[in-house]
């Protein structure tokens, strides 16, 4: 292969970097304007070539960096462009013209919950079986999973929060407040020793705030925020999404808790794998009903399991209430404590969807 040759295909790599309407716009002419350069800086011997790619180098960063702030500020038709579909307002996906989520936007979705699944397996592993290997504390598991969170977080606020990011601000959301009120019990944790019952408090959200300061200088604009309650407002199944990150964290800790037998293990398992699924058929799903449906599917297939692996494996303690049997003022708590669960399983999903009311008020003006 000629030096000329390598180096074309060296600085078509570097084009692919530049957003994909500059590609299409302006790529195939300034690689074809490179190798022109190289040819003639060929004949005039390696000490050219090498200042044309040092040239080339120097400029590149610059010319990236420029064009995908641009690409930022440019205001793309089919984004988040209110549509009427079967009586419901939702969002046109960008580049899609099914509205379907692609295999990465799926991923992206269901892989905060993978890394919260390891870190939770962990935890429970570690409290039940006593030759779980050590690697580490449960919560250095906690805190990476909770980095990888923000992280996901920052790259769905540098794409102006698509679908799947909302999860993320969930997990990111409740992480924070739980670890803000987390007993330490005399633990040194970077450098910080806290007393018996001393709290992190304030000092759980500082990387959250760092976070939204560094995207904030970033993008140097509030308008991904302004996308982000924009996007709930248009499909409230989002909003959905971001409580059902709070939702999962709420019963996987809660299930951590209660569980002390070996064979109680598969059912934060169970509850893990059911709430993948329902996240998935979500990313899977375009319409609003159709999304909080699965998500609530999710729940309840994962609260089904863990009852049913209960009376499986630990049938004598694991019985249902029987109501008859308890006093007038303990049955009226019973049946509250019941409709709770199911409000906060089956309801809160659904409770977004409260905005199509304040959306039915507002005038659509006629196409011209």
């Amino acid at each position: 292969m000629s030096l000329q040759l390598w180096l074309a295909r060296r600085y078509r790599s570097l084009v692919m970097l530049f957003p994909g309407w500059f590609q299409a716009q302006f790529g195939a002419e300034m690689q074809a304007v490179f190798a022109q350069a190289v040819d003639e800086a060929a004949t005039q011997g390696k000490m050219a070539l090498l200042r044309l790619c040092w040239r080339e180098l120097r400029d590149w960063p610059a010319a990236v960096i420029q064009q995908q702030l641009s690409a930022r500020q440019m205001e793309v038709s089919t984004m988040n462009t209110p549509v009427i579909e079967h009586g419901e307002v939702s969002i046109a996906r960008n580049g899609s013209s099914s509205g379907k989520s692609s295999t990465w936007e799926v991923f992206a979705a269901i892989l905060p919950l993978l890394v919260w699944g390891a870190a939770w397996m962990y935890a429970a592993a570690r409290d039940i079986f006593a030759s779980t290997p050590q690697i580490g504390q449960a919560y250095h598991w906690f805190l990476a999973a909770h980095a990888v969170t923000l992280l996901g977080l920052g790259v769905g606020w540098w794409l102006k929060f698509p679908c799947w990011s909302y999860l993320y601000a969930g997990l990111a959301l409740t992480f924070s407040a739980y670890w803000a009120g987390l007993a330490m019990n005399g633990w040194r944790i970077f450098g910080f020793y806290f007393l018996e019952d001393g709290r992190w408090s304030w000092r759980a959200w500082v990387p959250f705030l760092a976070l939204v300061l560094i995207m904030i200088l970033l993008t140097r604009s509030l308008d991904p925020l302004k996308r982000f309650f924009t996007g709930i407002w248009m499909d409230w199944s989002r909003l959905s999404l971001l409580l059902y990150g709070w939702l999962v964290f709420l019963l996987i800790t809660i299930n951590l808790d209660s569980i002390e037998l070996a064979s109680e293990f598969w059912q934060p398992v169970c509850l893990v794998l059911a709430c993948l699924a329902g996240v998935m058929l979500y990313m899977c799903v375009t319409q609003p009903w159709q999304r909080a449906f699965c998500l609530d599917a999710g729940l309840f297939a994962g609260g089904v399991g863990v009852m049913l692996l209960g009376r499986l494996f630990t049938p004598a303690t694991s019985q249902f209430i029987q109501l008859s049997r308890l006093s007038g003022e303990a049955r009226v708590i019973g049946l509250l404590f019941i409709a709770g669960w199911i409000l906060l399983w089956l309801g809160l999903v659904f409770l977004p969807a409260c905005l199509l009311v304040f959306q039915k008020n507002k005038k659509v003006a006629p196409a011209i």
